[in-house]
């Protein structure tokens, strides 16, 4: 839980459990690193940083500015 004091006050709280009480925090962390996978198998071989590979969203995330289609 994060608390900001100030004008104005901010409170954010995240729950990230799974259906079944699990540690949805790990799948969340996790799918980056798994949506990552054809972006990093298409890159030259090598050390590669996060700079070297494009940003990874999840399927559903809509830019702003973007296209529906």
């Amino acid at each position: 839980r994060v608390l900001l004091e100030g004008r104005p006050k901010l409170t954010c709280e995240l729950d990230m459990e799974d259906e079944h009480g699990g540690d949805g925090g790990l799948i969340a962390c996790s799918m980056r690193v798994v949506n990552a996978i054809p972006a990093v198998c298409a890159a030259p071989p090598g050390l590669l940083s996060t700079l070297d590979v494009p940003m990874v969203f999840g399927r559903n995330v809509r830019l702003s500015g973007s296209s529906s289609t």
